[in-house]
This record gives structure tokens, sequence and C-alpha cells, in this order.
């Protein structure tokens, strides 16, 4: 029997996007090896116009401690963390934060962020104004074996024994302490950004401290005065601090480094494949939902532009 022949894609994902010139982030690169057509969508610019909670506190926080450690070190008085909340939670920024047209959700992820931000502030003050730090929010764009790695790192700073690590917040409603240190051990964001930073800094690095916040689940009670709901959100995190905030130093090896760079240079080799056409783009129902539904789900299942905007941002993670 005749084998049939694989049709090639006709056309590039976007003639616009150049992998070369343009680069590519781990973000990017973990979209692509999930689903083909989700990576077309992003490379397109488009994004799931609805509010999205977590994304949402996930982005206000890191915005909040990227304006708390490039503060002098001098004016890191904990006192000036409220001062500092409130003149980030600009007009502009509620402008944003109100796309989901529900005032008490909007309110509920201010008091989120408020009582995270102020009680994290606090609890690490003294230990991190202790820490060499080299970059914070580092944007870096590096030719690595012929492709070019982009990103922005949260931090990286020099241990007491002269030796560089990463620093990574992630803010997470579930945490898993059981399966955490294994899944980080070859977490591809973390050596993702470290193989990109020792080609630029022609330096190795240890590892990444992984700073674990945890957001609250709490949620405003009926007749509850929004004051209230502030100070109850506060109050619980600083009555268990251990629960919210959570640090794990995790260490590569030399040899964890090199099978992940192995690994990427055939995935990129991949990618790149694609993108000029000599690899197909498809659905990978598999992805669809996994816990979480796929932000380009309802615009697979239906084809209608309902729901979405075309931003025509190529990556967004790097733009704030």
């Amino acid at each position: 029997m005749k084998k049939k022949k694989l049709v090639k894609a006709k056309t590039k994902v976007k003639d616009t996007y150049d992998l070369h010139k343009d680069g590519i982030t781990n973000s990017l690169l973990q979209t692509w090896l999930r689903c083909r057509m989700a990576a077309k969508f992003s490379l397109e610019g488009i994004r799931q116009d609805a509010f999205r909670d977590k994304l949402e506190l996930g982005s206000l926080f890191h915005e909040l401690l990227d304006k708390w450690y490039n503060l002098p070190k001098a004016s890191q008085v904990p006192s000036k963390a409220f001062e500092l909340f409130d003149t980030t939670i600009s007009a502009e920024k509620k402008k944003v934060f109100k796309r989901s047209g529900d005032l008490q959700k909007f309110e509920g992820l201010l008091a989120s962020a408020y009582g995270m931000f102020i009680n994290y502030v606090y609890y690490y003050h003294k230990q991190d104004k202790q820490k060499d730090w080299i970059e914070l929010e580092g944007v870096f764009d590096v030719n690595w074996r012929g492709f070019k790695l982009r990103g922005k790192v949260d931090g990286l700073y020099r241990d007491k024994g002269g030796k560089l690590w990463l620093f990574e917040t992630k803010t997470k409603s579930r945490i898993s302490e059981d399966t955490m240190n294994s899944s980080l051990c070859f977490d591809p964001q973390n050596l993702f950004y470290i193989t990109a930073k020792e080609e630029q800094l022609g330096e190795k690095i240890s590892g990444v401290l992984y700073n674990i916040v945890r957001s609250p689940s709490l949620r405003l009670k009926k007749d509850e005065t929004q004051e209230d709901f502030y100070s109850r959100i506060k109050e619980d995190i600083a009555s268990r601090n251990d629960h919210y905030f959570m640090r794990y130093e995790v260490k590569y090896t030399e040899k964890q480094k090199k099978i992940f760079r192995d690994e990427l240079i055939n995935k990129l080799s991949d990618f790149s494949a694609w993108n000029t056409g000599d690899l197909n783009t498809y659905k990978s129902e598999c992805s669809c939902s996994r816990g979480w539904n796929c932000g380009y789900l309802e615009l697979c299942a239906t084809g209608s532009m309902a729901g979405y905007r075309n931003d025509g941002i190529l990556f967004e993670e790097l733009e704030n």
C-alpha cells in the first residue's frame, strides 16, 4: 500500500514573526509544546479578554515587588509598603482590572494583593536587605547556539560565598509540597533562564531561590465592609506567615543543565521547522482542559473572536 505524503502547512505561522530576529521566550516554547494551535494564536497577538483573577493577582503582586525591591535600601522600611501600595493602584491600573465589570471581584483582588504584599514586606525585609542583588526584573536577549533566547528574571543575587542565584517569585492558590521538590528539579523556566543568563554573564549559576506566595482563599462575607475584608485578609496572613510564604533553594548540577540544554536545542530546532512551515499546525486536544481550561478553548470550539482581543503584542510577559 502506498504511503500518503504528509501535507505541509501552506504558509508560515505568521509572516511578521521571525524566530531568529524576534527570538523565543520560555512561555512561547512551552505553549507550542502543549499545543501548536495555541502557539499560532499567541504569535498572532490574540489574547483572552476575560478577567482572569489568578493571573491578574500574580501580575499586580509582581509589580508591587518590582517597585519595592527597586527602592533605595535606605527607603526599604516596612512602613513604606502601605504608601507604595496606594501609589501603585493607580487610576490606569484600575481601568485594567475593572475590565471584568465586577467591582466586587476587583475589590477582592486588591484586598488579596494588599494583605499579601504588606505581610510579605514585614516577613522578609531583614533577610532581603542583606542580599547582594545583581539585578532585579532583568530582561535578557541572548544569542545561544543560533537562537535568540528572551525573557525576564525576577532577580539575580550573589550569596555570601560569591555564587550566583536566580530569584523567582510565584503566586499560587494551591501548593503541593510533596511534589514541589521533584517538579522543580527539571523546571523548564528555571533551566531556560539559567541557560540564557550563564551564556550572557559567562558565569555559572548555582540554582534558583523559589519564592512562593500563597494567594488567600478568603471571600467577602455578606454585609462585610470592604475595609473589614481588607483587615481580615491582612490579619489572616499575619497569623499564618509560614502558610502563606515559602522559599525553596533548588540547586542544579552541571549534569542536569547539560541534559536540559541537549533537549532544548532539539525543541528549538523542531519549533524552527514548524515556524517555517515544515511541520503542521493542529489542535492538541489533551491540552484543552488539564485542571484549568486553555485560554483559547472557546476560540477553537466556536471559531468566534467574541471574548478575545488582538493586541498585536508578541511577548506579553516582557511588556510589563
